[in-house]
């Protein structure tokens, strides 16, 4: 299973919103970045520090980064088998709590490589060992895709004639608004700001006709409801 390595561009979005905040971000090695993400939100002299930034922080970083995948060692050049991620030259699924198809697969491997098991003829065709990580990989993103609707479902269905206040992080500020995530029920959305204006684009910051001013990661108090639009569509 690989990770490859972002690119510097991939971390851009990460860079300059830690840059605007007075966070110092190192993403030249899979170890400065994991450094840097320690100490996001981290007070100094051992005070407190803002566990929700750390986690936001380390949240923008995750999407900075492709998906991992499932490879043939054959199909694959050495120097790509790294995994950016767990900072590992080689690394594979091989168990865990629950057993996935992959592991099965690695299993039947071992087995056949110390003897146990003679190999069945799909682990010995490099072109069937190939198409088999494909649809491991095609049936590991319909799985998270699936997830997060099902995520989206029971959040509407938690919300649906249930208004709540709750305190979340500004992730994102845009030229009619803002996009906020709520740290306590892990839900993210976009809140328009009718005749606020955004400062210069390399400042990360929104301001009333009154002088008030909303900038990244600043905390804000939002009210979460479900809407009805038309007969079967809400948000």
């Amino acid at each position: 299973r690989r990770h490859p390595v972002p690119t510097q561009s991939m971390f851009e979005p990460l860079l300059k919103a830690c840059s605007a905040a007075g966070i110092a971000m190192d993403v030249t090695t899979s170890k400065t970045l994991a450094d840097s993400l320690d100490l996001a939100g981290v007070s100094a002299k051992g005070k407190k520090g803002d566990t929700y930034l750390n986690t936001l922080i380390r949240f923008m970083a995750t999407r900075c980064m492709t998906q991992a995948e499932y490879f043939s060692s054959g199909d694959v050049a050495y120097s790509q088998f790294h995994h950016y991620g767990l900072a590992m030259p080689i690394y594979t699924h091989f168990t865990s709590p629950i057993r996935r198809y992959a592991d099965v697969v690695v299993h039947r491997m071992l087995s056949a490589t110390i003897g146990l098991d003679s190999p069945g003829i799909e682990l010995c065709e490099s072109t069937m060992i190939a198409e088999q990580c494909d649809v491991l990989n095609l049936r590991h993103r319909n799985a998270q895709i699936a997830s997060r609707a099902s995520a989206e479902l029971y959040t509407l269905v938690f919300f649906r004639e249930k208004p709540t206040k709750a305190t979340g992080r500004i992730v994102k500020v845009r030229a009619n608004g803002i996009v906020v995530f709520i740290p306590k029920f892990g839900i993210e959305g976009p809140i328009k700001l009718s005749d606020w204006s955004k400062a210069k684009a390399d400042r990360p910051e929104i301001t009333s006709p009154e002088g008030k001013s909303l900038k990244l990661f600043d905390q804000v108090q939002v009210s979460i409801e479900v809407q009805q639009e038309g007969q079967s569509r809400q948000e």
